[in-house]
């Protein structure tokens, strides 16, 4: 899995309040999952002498060893200034210090993808955006989608304003994957992406902030709107399917990007089709 960073605005410095050990400097500008669990940060060190010049790439010092089975995929959250991380071993990590300084070491334990037996099921597609609240439109909430190797999507909501990070509020076990479980402030629900065996969700992004896409490996493209119904303390996100797209492409779809209202999507096959999404 591979996540490049988007730059800061210009002027704006990234402050952080976490001890770098290391004191590498630099700004983190590309994330790596290795298939043994490790996620490395990639920094970018600007040409002192000739700030036009591209500068220097180094890999972190610093090495993230909290995934116990490959890295499946990443996302930015609480705009674009959380890293997030999935796992085939079934978990999903926030980093809060990854998009400051590149630090990977303090992870805090999001959530844990498991079957009803309680077993864990591989996380291998992540996405995220913001909403407003409807009855605080001062409060931002993170949507969070996982879809997993059996063909579910998940859909997560939290808090964004919430202060600090703790993994006893974050965490959220899945007791059934066909009833919604309520934790705190949060919410999941989940709506199959599966209509025969072995079909699991490849890709995930959201676009406009307005339609989630998922993609499978069977090259099907399904574009989805989230409903939200609010209650005291709790915000449950529904995902409505809009258009569904059969055979996008020939095998699986393997990545996903967007580009104001235009979707771009590649296949296994080594072709690149462009859509237009809906405005």
């Amino acid at each position: 899995a591979v996540l490049a960073c988007p730059p800061p605005p210009p002027g704006q410095q990234t402050k952080c309040d976490c001890d770098n050990e290391k004191g590498e400097g630099g700004r983190p500008c590309m994330f790596l999952g290795l298939a043994d669990g490790r996620v490395v940060t990639v920094l970018h060190f600007p040409c002192a002498d000739d700030p036009s010049l591209v500068g220097e790439f180094k890999t972190s010092a610093c090495v993230s060893l909290n995934h116990s089975d490959e890295v499946t995929s990443f996302c930015l959250c609480r705009s674009n200034t959380l890293l997030c991380s999935s796992s085939v071993d079934g978990t999903v990590l926030l980093y809060p210090h990854a998009m400051c300084c590149g630090s990977l070491t303090k992870s805090v334990l999001a959530l844990r993808n498991v079957n009803s037996a309680g077993h864990n099921v591989p996380v291998l597609s992540l996405a995220c955006c913001g909403v407003v609240s409807s009855r605080a439109p001062y409060m931002k909430k993170d949507i969070l989608v996982t879809g997993d190797q059996r063909g579910l999507l998940k859909v997560w909501v939290g808090n964004a304003a919430a202060e600090g990070l703790h993994g006893e509020d974050l965490l959220l076990e899945c007791h059934s994957t066909h009833r919604s479980t309520t934790m705190a402030q949060y919410r999941m629900s989940s709506p199959s992406h599966v209509s025969e065996r072995g079909i699991i969700v490849t890709q995930l992004c959201f676009a406009m902030n307005k339609y989630l896409i998922s993609v499978t490996n069977n090259g099907d493209m399904r574009i989805w709107t989230l409903s939200q119904e609010e209650s005291i303390g709790t915000v449950c996100v529904q995902l409505n399917l809009q258009h569904f797209i059969k055979q996008a492409h020939r095998g699986s779809i393997e990545s996903l990007r967007v580009s104001g209202d235009i979707l771009f999507t590649c296949g296994r096959n080594a072709t690149i089709k462009t859509w237009d999404i809906p405005s």
